[in-house]
């Protein structure tokens, strides 16, 4: 109803509405408290802090907001419900950083005046129950699956897989999870998030002397890797399929692991990285070598916020460091301590799809939080910085 709402307000209203709102916001009706809005002329603002605000009043902020020329009217300021986890699974573990392989397009050579912000479709309940799944999208989507397969939709007997849900205060909803659908060799299913499974039965023979092993080795994963692209990469339907390879993290006995992605790629970097970001594919392998499952991911036409202004790699490392990051440990990082960065678009349940440089940093062997982590081998954890002009955010984090 909302995006309705939004798409059928006209640029000159929008902006009357905008900054009827800019005006509610910062006289104090927002529940963004002052510590939690901050502005400056670049775009990072100075380190506060979450206690104490030294900084301008609402009231002056809203004229800086008015009369700022760096700053796009046009451009809805947007919250969104960022996480402070510590790294969790993101967390690296290896020989040499500078080793390890990130199957992401994305270079410190490329840079980028502009980036995207998209809105997700889907709305969720305490952050990861999914209150309105589009199930007649997904049902289409098993169909152009099942076109791939050779199978025609018409022969598809699509069942429902529903779950019953709790939202507090007695209120509960029977939900479809999935869709599913047999075919001649196995099963296909579609689930909430648009994220789809093909799994084989039996699973599909490749040649024996690739090997799929969970610790192959570099050059024998990208064998592999090449030999899926061209025989295996139609499940994915995509125009310009590209290999993005990705490993050399080690476990605790210090065992190498190597894997690869499929993503659409594009003519120019940016196509890039929206590719490997909402358009990404990937093999799962039986103990002897068959194909057993293809999972595969549908985000495209994806509602756009608008083009904001980017953020380049310094300044975000100088935001980093004043402690303005959406997700990371509640530590500050020492500058000497980071190691390398990405730029990744995270698609968790958050109400934006939001561009973020991840920067790794080296966890000192006495501050180390895991038993586990080999004595030879080097800890890092990720730091999330949004890559985008920060004071279009109404919530990021300072700590």
């Amino acid at each position: 109803m909302h995006d309705h709402i939004w798409a059928g307000i006209g640029a000159r209203k929008w902006k009357i509405v905008q900054m009827a709102l800019l005006v509610l916001l910062f006289s104090g009706c927002s529940p963004a408290s002052d510590a939690q809005v901050g502005v400056s002329s670049n775009g990072i603002s100075a380190s506060q802090s979450s206690s104490h605000w030294d900084g301008p009043s609402a009231v002056q902020r809203q004229e800086q907001f008015l009369s700022s020329a760096s700053m796009d009217p046009d451009l809805p300021l947007f919250s969104c419900e960022f996480r402070l986890n510590g790294g969790g699974s993101d967390e690296i573990w290896c020989e040499d950083i500078s080793q390890v392989l990130f199957a992401s397009p994305w270079t410190t050579e490329m840079t980028f005046s502009t980036l995207p912000v998209f809105r997700n479709p889907l709305q969720y309940f305490e952050g990861s129950i999914t209150i309105n799944p589009d199930v007649e999208a997904m049902k289409e989507y098993l169909g152009e699956i099942a076109q791939r397969l050779g199978i025609e939709e018409q022969a598809l007997s699509i069942q429902e897989e529903k779950a019953e849900y709790g939202f507090g205060q007695g209120v509960r909803r029977l939900l479809t999870e999935r869709v599913t659908a047999s075919i001649p060799y196995g099963t296909v299913s579609v689930s909430m998030d648009m994220s789809a499974q093909i799994h084989f039965e039996p699973a599909i023979p490749i040649p024996q002397e690739l090997n799929t092993d969970y610790y192959a080795p570099l050059q024998q994963v990208s064998e592999l890797a090449e030999y899926m692209l061209q025989h295996h990469s139609g499940y994915f339907g995509m125009e310009t399929p590209t290999i993005g390879i990705y490993g050399g993290r080690v476990n605790t006995y210090m065992q190498k692991s190597y894997g690869f992605y499929i993503y659409e790629s594009g003519d120019d970097p940016l196509e890039q990285l929206l590719g490997y970001s909402f358009d990404l594919g990937r093999f799962s392998f039986t103990a002897d070598g068959g194909i057993s499952r293809v999972f595969l991911s549908k985000m495209d036409d994806l509602p756009k916020l608008g083009d904001y202004p980017a953020l380049t790699v310094e300044q975000a490392k100088e935001a980093l460091l004043q402690g303005q990051y959406s997700d990371g440990p509640s530590t500050l990082p020492k500058e000497e301590n980071i190691h390398q960065v990405q730029l990744v678009y995270r698609t968790a349940a958050s109400p934006y799809f939001v561009p973020c440089y991840v920067f790794y940093v080296l966890i000192e062997k006495e501050q180390r939080r895991w038993d586990l982590v080999p004595d030879e081998a080097q800890e890092y954890v990720p730091y999330y910085v949004p890559a985008v002009d920060h004071r279009y955010i109404l919530d990021l984090p300072t700590r």
